[in-house]
């Protein structure tokens, strides 16, 4: 205890106290039961809601629901710090340009450097055309930028045999979804004893899906997953739990008035981003 409160002590005259707050946040998250949302991510998803403007109809951050994956067809102009922490931004409303002059998924990526070289159309040469690993595309770019001491890697690859075992990781997820159908993280879960114990990482776990923002006309724009939403494209899955991120502010100003009782376009009716609002 005493070595705690010296630690904390050390935080507080370096760092501050909003950063000693944050951090404390953090540590008792992991200390509470293992259901629910951590405490830091709380926090998070209502201060990024209180910085957002002045809404009403206040969405679950951490909501997942089931979407087509062939409705997921661009990808987000913004990925607003999922790279860094896929939580940070959970229920943001943001305004701008970043649902419009979009990339198609499959087509381009949104891996830095952007490329037309896409995990998407590796797998479809993989998958479909049963082409070995080191001929399709994405996996000659992983292994040319290891030979070149590159900063960019896929997944954090190291080494040659770090990208094949990726490869052989995608393998075995392709033959679970063709034969047990596409299951959610969730449940996963289940069935995974391996899985940390401690509520964020449990959390982390369970809602880490496809995730997309929510553009002003409604359309879902791919952010993260490329491996599972790529697969499910694949194969034919009808439907697949996604992560809503990120909103426009335009999308959330026509949630506020479908949940003041306005009715939503007809085209949007069953929008997966509205069905809360109307029950």
């Amino acid at each position: 205890m005493g070595f705690r409160l010296e630690r904390a002590r050390e935080v507080a005259t370096e760092d501050g106290l909003p950063t000693l707050a944050r951090k404390g946040l953090v540590s008792l998250g992991r200390h509470v039961p293992r259901t629910g949302v951590p405490l830091y991510f709380r926090y998070r998803a209502r201060r990024n809601w209180s910085r957002s403007g002045d809404f009403d109809a206040r969405p679950d951050p951490f909501r997942i629901v089931r979407v087509d994956p062939d409705e997921v067809v661009y990808n987000s102009s913004r990925r607003f710090a999922y790279v860094g922490n896929k939580y940070e931004n959970c229920g943001l409303v943001s305004g701008g340009d970043w649902d419009r002059d979009l990339d198609r998924f499959g087509e381009r990526t949104v891996y830095p450097p952007e490329s037309t070289t896409t995990i998407y159309g590796s797998l479809v040469q993989r998958f479909e055309e049963g082409r070995d690993w080191e001929e399709v595309p994405f996996v000659r770019k992983a292994l040319r930028e290891l030979n070149r001491d590159s900063s960019w890697s896929w997944h954090g690859c190291e080494s040659r045999e770090e990208v094949m075992e990726r490869c052989r990781w995608l393998d075995r997820l392709y033959e679970d979804v063709r034969e047990n159908g596409y299951r959610s993280k969730r449940e996963l879960l289940e069935d995974d004893e391996e899985v940390p114990e401690t509520n964020p990482e449990r959390f982390r776990y369970a809602h880490d899906e496809v995730v997309v923002n929510v553009g002003r006309d409604g359309r879902l724009l791919f952010v993260g997953g490329h491996h599972r939403l790529s697969i499910a494209k694949i194969l034919d899955v009808p439907e697949i739990p996604v992560r809503l991120f990120v909103r426009h502010r335009e999308w959330q100003e026509l949630r506020d008035r479908v949940a003041a009782g306005a009715d939503p376009p007809d085209d949007l009716g069953g929008h997966p981003d509205l069905l809360d609002l109307r029950v």
